[in-house]
């Protein structure tokens, strides 16, 4: 598996960190645009659902306004994380294809949550 990266979207401004970004840094920049705002990041974990609040909680599909069909996709996204997890394997067969579909999820969010900024944590 290669290097994660993180994104961050909020009303047309797009910012990359990569795996050597502090969190800390990730959160100063959050907070820059303003605690107020509503917050989504979208993320696999083993076990869990691709959403996560600002506390780092993960959190139900239903807490956010999202549509069956995103949800769907993040279903997919998350079983076929935690399939390759349940291997302990460093050969992760179709990166590229898990990687785009994450990114097509991270767009999708941007698109179904305009008033929020979406984070994501993506390999």
């Amino acid at each position: 598996m290669t290097n994660s990266h993180s994104q961050i979207y909020y009303k047309g401004t797009l910012q990359h960190f990569n795996e050597h970004s502090s969190y800390d840094l990730k959160r100063m920049y959050v907070q820059a645009l303003g605690l107020d705002k509503n917050f989504i990041k979208v993320m696999c974990d083993y076990s869990a659902t691709a959403v996560w609040n600002w506390d780092g909680c993960n959190c139900s599909y239903e807490d956010y306004p999202l549509s069956k069909e995103t949800i769907a996709l993040m279903e997919v996204w998350t079983t076929w994380h935690d399939k390759w997890n349940e291997t302990h394997s460093n050969n992760f067969h179709n990166f590229e294809q898990f990687h785009c579909l994450g990114e097509l999820i991270f767009h999708r969010v941007i698109e179904e949550l305009p008033d929020y900024i979406v984070q994501i944590e993506n390999y």
